[in-house]
């Protein structure tokens, strides 16, 4: 064989996890997952509807755990699905990948773990694993027993270190017994006792933080579960929002909970607001606390347009400052998470995030009908709204300047999102920008431009009038983001800052017909709410487009026409054949005219008439 050839093993378990431990459980700083994945296993034992089970305990001490269900025990059969290689099925559990996984239309309507590698991977990754299994349960169902048991014994004993199986044998309640753990009778299912190897882990102690274990716990409860939870001695209680956010002050001391379903996907959630003004939130799936996603997503939103439902002045963005929320849900929705640790939910099929968050929103108004806290809310309603008027819209103020950063430094629209022909090698002091109605008018502008001076945007929606919007509203609608991302001054009041704008012109490339009027007018309205000081310094064009071509002339006024010669239409800058885009574009003698006061003044009034148009025209001291 050459030095040089790359050499093919095949790794056998438990080598193939111990080798690479991060594929299958991610980071070796503390082993508190490999207890998750024992843990979750008996959770859905004891939520499973078909087996009829409502207890699981576990105890987490410094150097090992135990995890015991009441559950009706591991199956014990012999298991020939793999060819020449029979074995009990307790065992292949614990030593083949995905040997445990749970599958089917409803799997995950009741489970936390589905894959069957999460116990595999614990027992590969302790260095003493013990599995006992209520043989009593196993028989007295009617189940098939292997061999290797007695069936006249209590229970079945599986003994593992490092993932090797070292033993397996049957015994009686009476001659099992570890240090510490407290004797066996017919009260579980299964047993499961890890210690955890300290050759994988930086430390053997898994660090668990409180809350995890008491929203499972709360979960579980909510579900009619019952669950005993302690670490090294001390009892996990129930979740309370006050747990999860131990540091906040809530107004008025008053947490509001409520519960609803939406398509078979149950939800409780429960709410305060608090006297510091971000917003927090954590979650659960299925006694899963999955801490972000969706469902966590959902509950905010929910809230946050309920709560401004009481009051005319306020928007859900309003709500959201000082809002604490947890959300957990459960039920026949298919759950998908980002990782193996599960703490963040991905999708829930069937449900989208729009739809749970009405659905929150409906129950939350419901449960308020007829409550007493009905009129708390309405008072810290009027605390958002208060602070919302000293403080200048703040919240919404940040989310536009974190949505509209500046071009400060030279960055670039990489990642924004948007459909720009940029420059190569900008130069701020020459650059261009042409807005353009669309790509079909973007085509022939794109292939004869100087990529050096000329950048174009195609804007592909209707622009909304400004003139009339809220600042919130104006700045949902994708075209006016897009615009003011790329322009990179920031906008006027939250982070203007006109030395940071990507472009020396703004040219606006509109048809010369009523419809181009009309977009070239509401571009200017924007311009001139959100970004007055482009009008003021000059750096707002408005690009004329040639009506007509007779005798090698361009004509831009019906009045130059002579209707008794040949002439040539032109039906906007999409129609413009390359000659004609480059000497009426680019070239020299193209007609560009400064937008001024105004020119603004035109806009405003064309885009409709009316008080708040002309005290923001004042405002910005367009007209007097």
């Amino acid at each position: 064989m050459a030095t040089n050839e790359i050499v093919q093993t095949y790794l056998q378990f438990p080598e193939s996890i111990r080798q690479s431990p991060g594929m299958y459980v991610g980071a070796t700083n503390e082993p508190s997952l490999i207890w998750r994945e024992v843990f979750d296993n008996a959770v859905d034992c004891a939520v499973d509807p078909k087996l009829g089970n409502d207890t699981v305990l576990s105890i987490v001490e410094d150097t090992f755990f135990l995890v015991k269900d009441n559950g009706p025990g591991l199956p014990c059969y012999i298991d020939t699905s793999v060819e020449n290689e029979p074995i009990p099925a307790c065992l292949g559990i614990f030593t083949r990948l995905h040997y445990g996984s749970k599958s089917g239309a409803d799997a995950s309507a009741a489970t936390s773990g589905l894959h069957g590698i999460g116990v595999t991977a614990t027992n590969a990754l302790s260095s003493y694993m013990s599995v006992i299994i209520n043989l009593r349960r196993v028989v007295k169902a009617g189940r098939a027993v292997s061999p290797v048991f007695d069936v006249d014994d209590d229970i079945a004993v599986l003994l593992f270190e490092r993932g090797i199986l070292t033993s397996m044998e049957s015994k009686k309640y009476t001659d099992w017994h570890i240090k510490g753990v407290p004797s066996l009778s017919d009260d579980f299912g299964t047993l499961i006792i890890v210690q955890p190897d300290p050759e994988i882990w930086a430390t053997t102690r898994p660090q668990i933080n409180p809350i995890v274990p008491a929203l499972i716990k709360s979960s579980l409860k909510s579900r009619g579960t019952k669950c005993d939870l302690s670490i090294n001695g001390e009892e996990i209680k129930p979740f309370t929002l006050q747990q999860a956010f131990p540091k906040a002050e809530f107004l008025l001391d008053l947490v509001h909970s409520f519960s609803g379903s939406i398509n078979g996907l149950n939800f409780e959630a429960a709410f305060a607001y608090c006297k510091t003004w971000d917003t927090a939130s954590t979650g659960s799936v299925n006694g899963n606390p999955a801490l972000q996603g969706p469902h966590v997503n959902a509950c905010i939103g929910g809230v946050s347009k309920a709560m401004s439902d009481m009051h005319a002045s306020l928007s859900a963005r309003d709500c959201k400052p000082a809002l604490r929320c947890f959300v957990q849900v459960s039920g026949t929705g298919k759950f998908r998470y980002d990782s193996q640790t599960k703490s963040r939910l991905s999708e829930i099929k069937g449900v989208s995030t729009q739809a749970l968050t009405q659905a929150i929103t409906t129950a939350l108004l419901e449960s308020l009908k007829g409550s007493a806290a009905k009129k708390q809310l309405k008072q810290i309603v009027e605390v958002l709204f208060q602070y919302k008027k000293a403080s200048g819209n703040v919240a919404l103020n940040e989310s536009i300047a974190s949505d509209i950063q500046t071009a400060e430094g030279g960055a670039s629209l990489r990642g924004e999102g948007v459909k720009i022909f940029d420059l190569v090698k900008p130069n701020r002091k020459t650059s261009e920008l042409f807005l353009v109605e669309g790509l079909s008018a973007a085509g022939s502008l794109v292939n004869l431009r100087d990529k050096t001076v000329h950048a174009i945007l195609p804007l592909r929606g209707k622009i909304i009038n400004t003139a009339k919007a809220s600042t919130e509203r104006a700045f949902d609608n994708k075209e006016v983001k897009t615009l003011f991302r790329v322009l990179g001054c920031g906008v006027e009041s939250v982070n203007f800052k006109l030395s940071a704008m990507r472009y020396n012109k703004v040219i606006i490339g509109c048809d010369s017909d009523p419809d181009g009027s009309n977009i070239r007018a509401l571009i200017l309205a924007a311009f001139c709410r959100y970004a007055p000081q482009l009008i003021e310094e000059g750096r707002v064009y408005a690009l004329i487009t040639p009506l007509y071509k007779q005798n090698d002339k361009y004509i831009y006024a019906e009045a130059d026409l002579d209707r008794n010669k040949a002439f040539k239409r032109f039906k906007g800058l999409g129609a413009l054949e390359n000659k004609d885009v480059t000497a009426t574009i680019f070239g020299p003698d193209r007609h560009l005219i400064q937008m001024t006061a105004d020119d603004i003044a035109g806009a405003i009034n064309l885009i409709g008439q009316g008080g708040p148009k002309k005290r923001l025209m004042q405002a910005r001291g367009f007209i007097e």
